[in-house]
């Protein structure tokens, strides 16, 4: 397991997303964590969403980003989704 955040970023296009996301992957991937039993090589896996005129609430957008999150898990990790 890990953590999931949520993390807001005002004024990112939602063609610039996946993009930004996978240059944050890049970033993560390349780190060599040093431990006890050698080196950790760090995974992410992000799901991206945007407010849309349909939502309802906040949670609409919430789940949506819940959604593409696990969408990136199951198709291999050290993804970026967008939904």
């Amino acid at each position: 397991g890990g953590d999931e955040f949520i993390v807001m970023f005002y004024g990112l296009s939602e063609q610039n997303a996946l993009n930004f996301g996978n240059k944050i992957l890049a970033e993560i991937s390349a780190m060599q964590i040093e431990v006890q039993q050698g080196v950790i090589n760090p995974t992410l896996s992000l799901g991206f969403s945007y407010f849309k005129a349909f939502d309802s609430s906040y949670k609409d957008v919430i789940e949506r980003a819940d959604q593409a999150l696990y969408l990136s898990k199951q198709h291999g990790r050290n993804r970026a989704t967008l939904l």
